[in-house]
């Protein structure tokens, strides 16, 4: 389990997106002037008012979003237009490239799922 509370250093804080890309998520953003990374396992639509959220809520695919604290990653930010693909990031930050399970999990997911994930 990670703790939301706790500021993880950029190292820490990729090691939590890998743990939450195992657990179904697939987009990190920040809110505006905020100290926490959010995951979505679906991509969220930016509010101007009320932040980050999900499109449909009442999609069967939807967890509930998952913040932790950090501000060492800073190209994930506010003023991004869309989410950011955690395999994309931990691709750049590790790399390397999606190892061939994470690639068949985001060709399903967009085959199968309509979920607009990219493939490699």
């Amino acid at each position: 389990m990670i703790d939301i509370l706790e500021n993880k250093n950029r190292e820490q804080a990729a090691a939590a997106l890998k743990e939450l890309y195992e657990q179904g998520y697939r987009y990190v953003t920040r809110e505006e002037d905020s100290e926490f990374l959010v995951c979505f396992t679906l991509k969220p639509k930016k509010y101007r008012e009320i932040g980050w959220g999900y499109a449909d809520p009442e999609d069967p695919r939807v967890k509930m979003a998952y913040p932790f604290k950090n501000m060492d990653i800073t190209e994930i930010n506010w003023s991004d237009r869309s989410a950011t693909w955690i395999s994309d990031f931990l691709e750049k930050e590790e790399g390397n490239d999606l190892s061939i399970q994470d690639y068949l999990v985001n060709y399903y997911d967009h085959q199968f799922h309509g979920n607009n994930c990219r493939l490699g």
